[in-house]
């Protein structure tokens, strides 16, 4: 994902964000400042298998065209596009370290909380609403961080490409 398209984005779902929360919908705020990571993160995953299929092909192509040496290992899959959030270990593969996204989106693991991915689950699937206002400022604050996580890895990213 482009950067531009991100901070396109961002404003997008922030303001629906700010919205729903002066409509006193706190659950439905946090899933629009959810989308932006889950979006963005859903992209990143598909240009990544985008990248690794055109490598294994390159190398399949290599192989057909020179005849020499012995074939690459089976290409296991064709599909690159992804409608799924990666897990903490995803994210480290597509940007490294990034601990204020990897808090978020943690799934179940041994001595890892997963509450913030949980509630968002619970909001889409349940409609659960946020009981007070604390604990809603607390799961903002993580997903504002990791929005601001993301936001610098694709700034980095991009200046490394010019």
């Amino acid at each position: 994902m482009e950067l531009k398209t991100f901070v396109e984005l961002k404003s997008e779902k922030l303001a629906e964000a700010q919205k729903q929360e002066a409509g006193g919908s706190k659950a439905m705020a946090y899933i629009a400042m959810w989308s932006i990571v889950e979006k963005t993160l859903s992209e990143l995953e598909s240009e990544r298998l985008e990248r690794k299929l055109k490598l294994e092909l390159q190398k399949w192509t290599d192989f057909l065209e020179k005849k020499i040496g012995k074939p690459p290992q089976p290409i296991k899959g064709f599909k690159f596009e992804t409608d799924k959030l990666p897990n903490s270990n995803g994210v480290q593969i597509l940007l490294g370290d990034a601990p204020a996204i990897c808090k978020l989106v943690q799934t179940q693991a041994k001595g890892k909380s997963s509450k913030y991915r949980d509630k968002r689950n619970a909001i889409a699937h349940s409609a659960e609403e946020f009981k007070d206002l604390s604990t809603f400022n607390e799961y903002k604050n993580v997903v504002m961080s990791a929005i601001e996580e993301l936001e610098l890895k694709l700034t980095l990213t991009e200046k490394d490409t010019q």
